[in-house]
């Protein structure tokens, strides 16, 4: 049984959240214009996010996970700048839990791919991704550097080299 759990483990998890008729509202419609606007559509967008990060079965992030996201656009669409999807859609993924922060700690993402079809979409693939050796959990708590007493360093200068070797 213990090695049915271990090949379990050593799959990558990975999930496909298709949203057909959407796109993340980008940064400068964010940034533009009234703070209610930018408020009401990251509200729009968390939740029509949650709605489909629930229908596809994603569960709670627990550590650290990629973000790959593919923006299709329709007939005479034009795709927006590299970063200009991410504010708004990892907000939402960290408000329903698909995602324990937007920091550098908990996702790692790159720029969007484009495609091209009928209808505009947005897809995201979310895939738990191990942590690097920096963010692992003895990062935030680092070890006690143990400096010797006054005396055991007189000690250590006064002693012979030959005495240490032999």
């Amino acid at each position: 049984m213990a090695t049915e759990s271990s090949e379990a483990d050593k799959r990558e998890k990975s999930w496909l959240v298709a949203i057909a008729g959407w796109h993340p509202a980008r940064l400068n419609h964010l940034m533009r214009g009234h703070w209610s606007n930018g408020h009401r559509l990251k509200r729009l967008d968390k939740n029509l996010v949650a709605l489909s990060v629930l229908g596809a079965g994603v569960p709670r992030a627990e550590d650290r996970r990629k973000v790959e996201l593919t923006i299709v656009l329709g007939p005479r669409m034009r795709g927006g700048d590299p970063d200009a999807y991410w504010k708004s859609l990892l907000d939402a993924l960290v408000a329903c839990g698909a995602l324990k922060g937007d920091s550098k700690e908990w996702v790692e993402y790159e720029q969007p791919t484009y495609a091209r079809s009928a209808q505009h979409a947005t897809l995201i693939q979310i895939t738990e991704a191990p942590a690097p050796r920096m963010y692992q959990s003895d990062y935030r708590t680092p070890r006690r550097l143990r400096i010797p007493p006054l005396a055991e360093l007189r000690r250590n200068l006064q002693r012979p080299h030959d005495e240490e070797v032999a």
